[in-house]
């Protein structure tokens, strides 16, 4: 019987594999693959933000923005001008930006 953690890929291949299918559209199958990512390491940075960029891209920015402030909790002692801290203050931008006229369109 085989051992199905010995048949997991690395984490960088299914990482740079869920890069691809964002870049292809595929939102979905991307998100399953960086919460695999992150259930076998949860402190990683740029997992967290390819998952939230997955759930925002999804509709599901409730979700996205969960995960950037796990981030948030995550980059504590990080200065503003940190590249991840930038990264992720734009796309909590975006996705505020998202909730905002989603409840706009609910209350017409």
């Amino acid at each position: 019987r085989e051992d199905p953690v010995e048949d997991t890929p690395p984490h960088e291949f299914r990482f740079e594999t869920a890069k691809l299918l964002l870049e292809l559209g595929e939102f979905e199958t991307a998100g399953e693959v960086l919460e695999g990512l992150l259930e076998e390491a949860d402190s990683s940075l740029d997992v967290w933000y390819l998952l939230a960029i997955s759930q925002h891209s999804l509709g599901d920015h409730e979700d996205a923005k969960e995960s950037v402030q796990t981030a948030a909790k995550l980059m504590k002692g990080m200065t503003p001008e940190d590249d991840y801290v930038l990264m992720f203050a734009e796309l909590h931008e975006s996705i505020e930006l998202a909730i905002a006229q989603e409840s706009k369109g609910e209350n017409k």
